[in-house]
């Protein structure tokens, strides 16, 4: 039994096993005694969880917490509470770019896009069965990601049914390899470690087999708390297994705008009759004492409000949640949550959608009406997030809500934003002080940390509380520190605090100052009531209105606007004119550098298309220009395909259907014909497709990942496979060369982008003149380095050189067979395996290291009196060996 203790009270237990806690102990209240489930099994550690709400501790602050059992023995660790987290993640589809893969004791990275199918995007790695220790990994350089005390760290990991391995094991680099986290029987090396707290710590038994697990480890636990990861890797011992999506995830915090009630001031309506109903049981709310119910119904019907008076400041990088409980036998077809901004002008503009597209107002697929997935499982309740971002909220008040479905019957609880650490940022100051540093204060007491609130980073924020009003002026205030290990700004930085304003006392003015050697570097928002110095910047630059009060705001400035660019940062100053506030992490954030384009791109589409084009749509696609995530690779705006339901193949296209092509474009001998294309990694496709038009002709195409395009049979050029999906969630550059697809010495009027099933993003497509190979990648820097992984990019060396001696080793053993190939460095390969020499499957996609080295699986070899396998280069694909 674990109890916690509010107040002077101990009514909030929860307890796995028999009911053996006397009844008299307790006051019979719903949280004095809880039952949660049976015992946890024996002889490992497990994690306990509770929802505060079970035990009546939602909004409570709690101070002491008791271990109980009756009878037996146990041990006990790690005490805490969990808070909403976000993922960073550092390997999906692919290795990080310019990382390195190949080492002498590193097995060869081996990708797969079936058997099974990857968790997340279009692509997962596997640890091929060896019968013994097998280990691949990747590093990256300095300063790699920033391990913060509060981060765990996490991975997908998919054990092979059949033949599981005996350990699992992720390690974590930061100068050393004695962070390990292990599952499963301990099959490490004792020589192999230093013996330290942290170099080999079993975390529990193996997980299930078939199916995905995510695995997360605090990062206390393996002594990675402040630290900087530059590499992972991952050893299986003896069975197969496959990984997904690897990083860590940072602790985030919700600001709940509506719960048992309406924000202060707001007015609620609806547009459709339904009124607003709030209800305290069926369901039981998700937090507090009510929820607010849609009932039944068979159209369209939705509840809202507008004018808040608390207006919800949004953010950038924030998302908008929201909790929703679905009766599971009446399922509506569709859920939608609207914001208004209070805009003259569309202010309902900003929607998110789940099901079914049965709302008419907003550009589908823009942030007027944006696809979120499906309807939601019924029975129990769902979060639901939603970048702000992708429905154009980011920097915006939002002053209404609207919880709309059609049809079904649905409750609504806890809705507002969330918000964390930005990918990203540099954190100068959260919990503590800079070492070395000295503080200093004016009509404040001093520097004055506390738990509430609770921040967005950490666990600590700092308080300028109500003046004391010992010196002139009086009501002006602040605290700061000066002095430790001063911080570079460079150019393109922008700068940041988080802030919380007092509801009951607002200030007027709120200021940050920075001092370099002098403290002539200060940004205000409110009124002008800084009492000293000259109001021009840098010394004292307006940074617009007051942010709302009771809620957490980040504050940014560009460090070009206090003149602070290429200069070292060594104190801050947090200032307040009236009124009461507290202040959360500070720090910087760098320019996000773009991919290096090719100067010598012949640009055909970017922002627009080509003067005079029509443009035109198929299978309920359309051009849909945006700014929005994963954000434009060029120019200012990208196009998308709606998405779709997996093998719904749609299309956007233009072309010259009449009069005289204004711009054209004119493909010579040896061009190229790129695109750059972003896959959704949470609904990627089946297969994307690039088509042109020469004359009154579109059979030019080329596509990647299966053949779902049921035109394109005529001529060899009509439909070319390139090679598989590129990886999700990252720009990709897709090449591919005219003479494929038999455009060289034509002139092309048109351009379709295909897509089946799921979400993409498309950019800057035209040609190159003189660029050599196919496939998918991108360009190099002006330094030589890549921009993304060099494997994407298919040498262009002779066909023989690929392919002579490939395969140098074929094992069976374990059951499995696999062989090693010995191929071209960066050479990226298809494995094919057939029982008749007729009918090939592709069952790996493997890319080779700069060793060339690589080696493949089949699991399935067992199940045939004979198997022949061939491999297959992804450099042109009438060229097959």
């Amino acid at each position: 039994m674990l109890q916690w203790r509010e107040g002077i009270s101990w009514e909030h237990r929860a307890y796995w096993g028999e009911d053996l806690f006397p009844g008299e102990w307790t006051k019979g209240e719903p949280a004095s005694k809880v039952g949660i489930g049976g015992l946890p099994p024996t002889g490992q550690w497990v994690r306990l969880e509770v929802p505060a709400r079970l035990v009546g501790l939602e909004d409570k602050d709690v101070n002491g917490v008791s271990v109980n059992v009756h009878d037996g023995e146990a041990a006990w660790d790690h005490l805490a509470k969990t808070v909403p987290a976000r993922d960073q993640v550092w390997v999906g589809d692919d290795v990080p770019d310019n990382s390195k893969t190949d080492a002498f004791w590193a097995d060869a990275w081996v990708w797969t896009n079936s058997n099974p199918t990857p968790y997340f995007g279009t692509r997962a790695h596997v640890s091929a069965p060896s019968g013994k220790m097998s280990t691949h990994f990747f590093s990256v350089g300095k300063p790699g990601w920033q391990i913060n005390p509060d981060d765990s760290l996490f991975t997908y990991v998919h054990l092979d049914r059949t033949s599981p391995p005996q350990m699992i094991m992720v390690q974590w680099w930061d100068g050393s390899w004695e962070h390990r986290a292990y599952w499963g029987e301990d099959k490490f090396p004792s020589t192999w470690t230093k013996g330290e707290r942290t170099s080999k710590v079993r975390i529990g038994s193996l997980p299930a087999r078939g199916q995905w697990v995510r695995l997360s480890v605090p990062a206390s636990v393996v002594g990675l708390e402040n630290r900087q990861v530059m590499s992972v890797a991952f050893t299986v011992y003896g069975g197969k297994a496959c990984w997904d999506n690897t990083g860590k995830a940072i602790p985030s915090t919700d600001h709940v705008w509506v719960s048992d009630s309406l924000p202060s001031g707001a007015v609620g309506q609806s547009y459709t009759g339904e009124t607003w109903t709030w209800v305290s049981s069926n369901p039981e709310p998700f937090s507090r004492n009510k929820a607010h119910v849609s009932p039944p119904a068979t159209g369209l019907l939705g509840h809202f409000f507008v004018k808040a008076k608390n207006a919800l400041q949004v953010g950038r990088g924030d998302h908008l949640m929201a909790y929703v409980y679905i009766n599971p036998t009446n399922v509506p077809r569709m859920i939608m949550l609207q914001w208004n901004d209070g805009a003259t002008n569309n202010p309902w503009g900003h929607r998110a959608y789940w099901g079914e597209n049965l709302f008419t107002y907003g550009a589908d697929g823009s942030p007027e009406r944006c696809y979120m997935g499906p309807v939601p499982p019924g029975g129990k309740w769902v979060r639901l997030e939603v970048p702000a971002k992708l429905v154009g909220l980011e920097g915006k008040l939002v002053r209404g809500m609207s919880f709309d479905r059609y049809g079904g019957e649905v409750a609504w609880d806890h809705a507002g934003k969330n918000s964390a650490l930005l990918e990203g940022d540099v954190v100068w100051l959260a919990d503590k002080l800079p070492a070395g540093a000295k503080t200093d204060a004016l009509n404040e007491a001093g520097w004055e940390w506390t738990e509430a609130p609770s921040p967005v980073a950490g666990e600590l924020s700092h308080k300028s509380p109500l003046s004391l009003q010992t010196t002139l002026p009086r009501q002006y205030h602040q605290h700061l520190f000066l002095g430790g290990s001063s911080q570079p700004v460079n150019s393109g930085d922008k700068l940041f605090a988080c802030v919380y304003l007092d509801a009951a006392n607002p200030p007027q003015m709120v200021m940050l100052q920075w001092n370099d050697g002098l403290w002539n570097h200060r940004a205000y928002w409110g009124e002008n009531r800084f009492p000293w110095g000259k109001d021009a910047p840098p010394g004292r630059c307006y940074a617009g209105p007051l942010p709302p009060t009771g809620q957490w705001v980040r504050l940014e400035v560009p460090a070009s606007l206090v003149a602070l660019e290429n200069r070292a940062v060594a104190g801050m100053a947090f200032s307040l004119y009236g009124g009461q506030a507290w202040w959360g992490h500070a720090g910087k954030q760098p320019v996000v550098l773009q991919p290096c384009l090719p100067a010598d791109d012949w640009v055909w589409v970017d922002d627009d298309l080509p003067p005079g084009a029509t443009r035109m749509a198929s299978t309920g696609d359309t051009w849909i220009w945006t700014s929005e995530e994963p954000g434009p690779v060029s120019g200012t705006f990208l196009h998308k395909s709606k998405w779709a339901p997996p093998g719904t193949v749609r299309s956007h296209y233009f072309a010259y259907y009449s009069g005289q092509p204004v711009q054209p474009m004119s493909i010579n001998y040896g061009d190229e014909l790129f695109c750059y294309v972003y896959l959704d990694p949470y609904a990627p496709p089946q297969m994307i497709m690039l088509q042109w038009r020469n004359g009154a002709s579109w059979e030019h195409r080329a596509y990647w990942g299966e053949d779902l395009f049921q035109y394109g049979v005529g001529q060899a050029t009509s439909k070319v496979h390139i090679g598989t999906l590129p990886p999700a969630g990252k720009w990709v550059r897709l090449r591919v060369p005219a003479k494929t697809v038999g455009l060289e010495g034509k002139t092309v009027n048109g351009m379709s982008f295909t897509a089946a099933g799921g979400q993409v993003w498309w950019d800057r497509a035209g040609k190159r003149s003189g660029a050599s190979g196919t496939g998918s990648f991108s360009d190099k820097h002006a330094d030589e380095s890549l921009g993304t992984g060099e494997p994407w990019r298919a040498a262009n060396e002779l066909l023989s050189k690929h392919t002579g001696n490939l395969f140098a080793q074929c094992v069976l053993a374990s059951g499995f067979f696999h062989g090693t190939i010995q191929g071209m460095p960066f050479g990226l390969y298809e494995i094919e395996a057939s029982t008749n020499l007729r009918g090939w499957t592709t069952i790996a996609t493997v890319r080779a290291p700069v060793s060339g080295t690589v080696t493949f699986v089949d699991e399935h070899a067992p199940g045939y009196m004979v198997r022949f396998y061939r491999a297959r280069p992804l450099l042109n694909q009438r060229s097959n060996q």
